[in-house]
């Protein structure tokens, strides 16, 4: 009985807000679809989003509507509206450009916690109603932040016709799994649109951003305690 209500009791202090998202949906205003219909590759349906109509955003809400500490500073320089295509998610409806082509620009995520350890979805795809080789949306996405999943994501939407109906990965979002921030609490990418002589084609390509999805991932021994309230449980049933 000691060991189930020490274990309760652990269980009630863990950090559950770590499974909590924080959502961003660049808004170029005039296009304000409800929190209620924003979806994200991580999910998010019906949750809060942060509609940012700046490309600097100031403290955002997590999913749950709590304010936190997190930012996100760039330098791309215009949010702008897309072209609504039939079907197409509302995320995907507003992004933020920058006119100079090819670009590379700079994302960074503040305010996160010393050294922990995220998951980092970041929505890059510009609605378009034609197929215009010119303003397809290719090129990188790169980190210096140590991670196990690659440091370099590409994403290519020039390599199919334009399909903002649906997620899908290295089209018209990228993944970076277990991106640790630094001592400060800072996640820095890099965007780079493919210029002349890419390996993808010749000619240049901006590349646009969307939105974000930050998820911090549970420390294991948080995994750890959860696997022990599990037990605890059985353990409780079956007695």
């Amino acid at each position: 009985m000691k060991i189930q209500i020490a274990l309760a009791l652990a269980l009630a202090s863990a950090p559950f807000a770590n499974a909590v998202l924080i959502n961003v949906n660049f808004n170029g205003g005039g296009d304000s679809p409800a929190e209620a219909t924003l979806s994200g590759p991580a999910g998010g349906l019906g949750t809060t989003w942060n509609s940012s109509a700046a490309v600097d955003t100031g403290a955002l809400n997590n999913s749950a509507g709590v304010l936190t500490g997190v930012s996100i500073d760039t330098n791309y320089s215009d949010i702008k509206l897309g072209q609504e295509t039939a079907g197409t998610l509302p995320i995907f409806r507003s992004y933020v450009d920058v006119f100079a082509r090819p670009n590379s620009n700079t994302v960074t995520i503040n305010g996160l916690d010393s050294e922990g350890v995220y998951d980092i979805w970041i929505l890059s795809y510009r609605d378009i109603t034609t197929v215009s080789t010119t303003e397809r949306n290719v090129g990188v996405w790169e980190t210096t932040n140590t991670t196990t999943s690659s440091a370099t994501q590409s994403v290519d939407s020039q390599s199919g016709s334009p399909d903002g109906s649906a997620f899908q990965e290295g089209y018209n979002y990228v993944l970076f799994n277990n991106v640790v921030a630094t001592v400060g609490g800072v996640i820095s990418f890099t965007a780079k649109g493919n210029g002349e002589g890419s390996p993808q084609d010749g000619n240049s390509r901006r590349l646009h951003i969307n939105g974000l999805q930050i998820q911090q991932v549970p420390e294991p021994s948080t995994t750890a305690l959860l696997g022990l309230g599990g037990l605890a449980l059985v353990f409780r049933r079956r007695k």
